[in-house]
């Protein structure tokens, strides 16, 4: 009789940690479900965030480039001037 008593203590034991690995698997997938919700929460966000900046720094570049061709525009202007002004003056200067 012992015997019968070890055998349903150690069956007791194997189905109160069947039990015990059952629960941890379902709060572990519960887990893993809860963290990929917010992993794709934090991607969408990540991917708002990049798209938002691409479109800031495009309008930076477009900014800056602008800037460079007005500015040579203006020293191309202003340098036609200055040789239109140097024309004018060597020929007062040759009267």
């Amino acid at each position: 009789m012992a015997t019968d008593r070890e055998t349903k203590a150690l069956l007791k034991a194997l189905v109160d940690g069947q039990v015990k690995l059952a629960e941890g698997q379902t709060q572990l997938s519960a887990r893993v479900d809860h963290l990929a919700a917010r992993l794709d929460t934090f991607a969408e966000k990540i991917t708002t965030d990049i798209t938002r900046l691409t479109g800031r720094l495009d309008a930076f570049a477009e900014v800056v480039v602008r800037g460079f061709t007005e500015s040579a525009g203006r020293d191309i202007a202003t340098d036609k001037r200055v040789d239109g002004l140097e024309a004018r003056v060597a020929k007062l200067e040759q009267r």
